[in-house]
């Protein structure tokens, strides 16, 4: 049986007890009041009976003359040898003739009798004594009702002051024989009615108490239910769910060894997690030498890499800077070549700068990846470093030029503190990148301005046809070329990431404002060394 469907049959359990117990406690104070109601109409019944027998002795017969007629009663005459004392409970006692005068009335609160007709006339048609509750407040409420009731009042609750237990007796006589014949008796008349009230007994602390009796019978049922249901929790989940947590830290800190003996779904998944954190411990300590086995083989594949990047930049860079060397030695002669040889000779000298920037880059590259670029920090003059950077790129006349402009007196003379060599190679990227992409415009410009407290801003600007805004996310990415649509690209997209990493070991940041058809910038920070 699943967990879930014995949690609902636990609290369909659960409710079926309460509603039972309500059920019962319902029954059984209905039961009891009935049975204190029944006891208390049996009580009153029997007490007017021996009360009516002993007024009949010693009272009434007082009243009756020899022949079988009530005496009038005597101005005064009242009774009061009567002992009320020996009646508990009775109020007064009045006695009738059949016409419905009273004849004599004794005791306390002996009002006149309200509706006596219709009771006279009720035990006219049917001589038998009759018992009925008086309740005054239908009286109250409506003085032409009965306020008589044949059946149980609601008594047992509250105030039943206003009610009272009323007995009407009726008083049968014969007269006396005149001869000494008295097998020849007349017949017994209906002569009189004997009116006995009593107060009615409040049972409401008897049923408080039986209510009260109910409740903590409820209540201790209740809470050995609870405790069931607590000793059976304490079987059937917690032990399970404690095995559960335990076997889940074990996934963490591997097994213990210690099982759980119970049988149920809780139980299945403890041991079900057991053997699945055993798994995992084998399959770790499994990944963990595979791991350090990879570790080496990277570190020695990373290794290697470096050793063979190092050889093929430096057996690359040797013939391509003394190419660059003799194609400068004979443009330094223009007088001793023909217009067509040096023609070539600056084809060839632009060729071979364009291929020794690639091999640059990607030693610059290779030095990101590896981890091994540390900046060397020193002071220089920016505005010297820029004017190297441009007598090295004004080299081809088919290209922008590159115009130098300090935004102000005092930026034309800034000394920064940065890494000169990687500086440069910033500088060159952004300038060299901006001539390529900005073909056929006159000019490519670098700008700077000194900034109180925040170094020097540095701008590359040109007038090319700009980058897509899709396009500038990218043009920081590792071997990002530029799109067909700002012409053809001759480099390995290394350049701009260059850039960004060498700024980025600076702690400093560039951004990138373009806007396609009206050109490109690209802006970024470094920091100046203050003079006394």
């Amino acid at each position: 049986m699943g967990l879930r469907l014995r949690g609902q049959l636990m609290i369909l359990c659960f409710g079926l007890i309460g509603l039972s117990l309500g059920i019962i406690a319902y029954f059984n104070v209905g039961v009891f009041r009935l049975s204190f109601l029944a006891d208390e109409e049996q009580r009153l019944r029997a007490a007017g009976l021996r009360a009516g027998r002993r007024i009949m002795e010693e009272v009434v017969q007082d009243y009756i003359s020899s022949n079988g007629q009530f005496v009038p009663v005597k101005e005064g005459d009242d009774s009061r040898n009567f002992d009320f004392r020996v009646v508990p409970g009775l109020r007064y006692f009045e006695l009738l003739d059949k016409s419905g005068r009273v004849i004599m009335r004794s005791g306390q609160g002996s009002n006149e009798l309200p509706k006596k007709n219709r009771i006279l006339e009720r035990i006219r048609l049917e001589p038998l004594p009759t018992h009925l509750f008086y309740d005054s407040r239908i009286k109250g409420a409506d003085a032409m009702s009965f306020p008589y009731r044949d059946g149980l009042p609601m008594i047992g609750v509250g105030d039943v002051s206003h009610i009272t237990y009323e007995h009407f007796y009726p008083i049968f006589l014969v007269s006396e024989p005149t001869g000494a014949d008295l097998s020849n008796l007349p017949p017994a008349t209906f002569q009189a009615v004997l009116h006995l009230s009593f107060t009615v007994e409040n049972t409401s602390k008897r049923m408080r108490l039986v209510t009260a009796g109910n409740v903590l019978l409820g209540v201790t049922f209740l809470l050995t239910t609870l405790m069931a249901i607590h000793l059976w929790s304490q079987h059937a989940i917690q032990r399970p769910l404690e095995g559960l947590v335990l076997s889940m830290r074990q996934l963490e800190t591997g097994p213990t060894g210690r099982e759980l003996t119970s049988h149920n779904e809780l139980a299945n998944i403890s041991k079900t997690l057991q053997v699945l954190a055993l798994d995992r411990l084998k399959y770790q300590r499994e990944l963990e030498s595979l791991n350090r086995d990879l570790e080496a083989q990277v570190e020695a594949k990373t290794q290697e890499m470096k050793e063979f990047f190092s050889l093929v930049t430096h057996d690359l860079r040797i013939p391509l800077a003394a190419v660059q060397g003799y194609c400068d030695l004979l443009m330094r002669k223009p007088d001793q070549l023909s217009e067509r040889q040096l023609t070539f000779v600056n084809r060839i000298a632009t060729a071979n700068g364009h291929s020794l920037e690639l091999v640059r880059n990607l030693l610059e590259a290779m030095k990101i990846e590896f981890g091994t670029m540390n900046p060397v920090m020193e002071n220089f003059d920016l505005c010297t470093l820029a004017e190297e950077v441009r007598d090295e790129l004004n080299v081809d006349d088919t290209l922008p030029s590159v115009v130098l402009e300090p935004l102000d007196e005092e930026s034309k003379v800034v000394t920064v503190e940065a890494d000169r060599t990687r500086i440069k190679r910033v500088l060159t990227n952004l300038l060299s990148n901006a001539q390529k992409h900005a073909e056929g415009t006159p000019q490519v410009t670098l700008r700077w301005k000194k900034i109180p407290r925040r170094g020097v801003r540095v701008q590359v600007v040109d007038e090319g046809p700009g980058i897509p805004a899709e396009e500038c996310r990218r043009v920081f990415e590792k071997f990002t070329r530029a799109p067909q649509s700002m012409g053809n690209s001759t480099g390995l997209g290394l350049g701009l990431y260059i850039v960004g990493k060498i700024l980025e070991s600076h702690n400093q940041s560039i951004e990138l404002k373009s806007e396609v058809g009206k050109g490109t910038m690209f802006e970024f920070n470094l920091a100046t060394v203050d003079k006394d």
